[in-house]
This record gives C-alpha cells, structure tokens and sequence, in this order.
C-alpha cells in the first residue's frame, strides 16, 4: 500500500477496503508472531513495540485514507468486521 503503482492496481481491481485497529490491538494481535514480523521486531531503534506500530500507522496514513472503505476492527469479532464489508 506504501507504492503508487500498488495503491492503483488494488482500486482499478474492485473495492479497497483498509481495516484498521488501534496500536494497542494491532500489537495484541502480532505479539505472538514478531519474529515472522521484521518490520516489528525489536531493533536498535529504541522504540517500544506500540510506539512501532504508532510510527508504522503515521507513516501509512496517507495511503491508507486512499482506500475505498475504512473499517476499524478494535474489539470487533471476524463476523462483524464480515459482515460490515459485506454490507
């Protein structure tokens, strides 16, 4: 989503849809799996893992908002955020 080119293949392909959760949520669901995550494992770079996910989130923004539909799954279960896109 970080790549022109990549923003405009996925909406020239049907519906964008960007899901989106707080850091606090977004580091729950990865905690378990940071070592499959390099953008998120922990670096030299003195930032803490929420702190991470806050500047990763900052950074994506601007292409983020390009999606079609934004949908925030925080404490949301599989079937809702479902049946939200389906909608």
């Amino acid at each position: 989503m970080c790549d022109e080119e990549n923003v405009q293949a996925l909406k020239s392909s049907g519906l964008l849809v960007c899901l989106t959760a707080s850091a606090d949520t977004i580091l729950e669901r990865t905690s378990v799996s940071l070592v499959s995550r390099p953008l998120l494992a922990p670096l030299d770079h003195g930032l803490t893992g929420k702190e991470r996910i806050t500047e990763l989130l900052a950074l994506r923004a601007p292409f983020y908002a390009r999606a079609d539909v934004t949908i925030d799954t925080t404490g949301r279960t599989l079937q809702e955020v479902s049946e939200e896109i389906l909608c």
